[in-house]
């Protein structure tokens, strides 16, 4: 029931518990000593999940628009209590593969060669609230969560004086 001076109100008790799990897998690896000591090559993997669970207790009264109004049993409820829900699970997801690889021209100079390769998914409830008709009190950004793919090569020519 609605108390008016909120003393005991179940309205004034919220809680709010987060979670977050991240699992990540990985594999790496490096062979030397190709072509007669000339070549090597390193490598690796990575795949990462993580998610964010935010759950609430708690609630909020909403007054009955139809209280009142003449037609209406006088036996209306004058107030409902809205319990609060979840909130939706946040996630990302990302892939990391990189290759790389030097071959030993002479004993001052060698060349190198290098790829990566980065994938980033990923859902996040509050980019809900940015996209055209959600809110109506301010113009939409239209941002969405982020998500990208970014490939990188790199050549690079090592000169030692010694």
């Amino acid at each position: 029931m609605r108390n008016a001076s909120n003393k005991i109100d179940p309205c004034l008790d919220w809680t709010s518990s987060t979670r977050d799990r991240t699992t990540t897998l990985g594999l790496a690896f490096t062979k030397s000593k190709l072509m007669a000591g000339k070549v090597s090559v390193t490598g690796g993997v990575a795949y990462s999940v993580g998610k964010t669970d935010i759950d609430v207790t708690g609630g909020s009264y909403v007054n009955n628009p139809y209280a009142g109004v003449a037609g209406n049993p006088s036996a209306a409820i004058a107030a409902y209590y809205i319990p609060a829900i979840p909130l939706p699970t946040t996630e990302a997801k990302s892939l990391e593969l990189t290759l790389a690889g030097r071959f030993d021209v002479n004993k001052s100079s060698s060349l190198r060669v290098a790829y990566g390769f980065k994938r980033l998914r990923s859902t996040d409830w509050a980019y809900e609230g940015m996209q055209d008709g959600s809110i109506t009190t301010f113009l939409p950004t239209r941002e969405q969560a982020p998500t990208y793919d970014v490939h990188t090569i790199g050549i690079s020519y090592i000169v030692s004086f010694y």
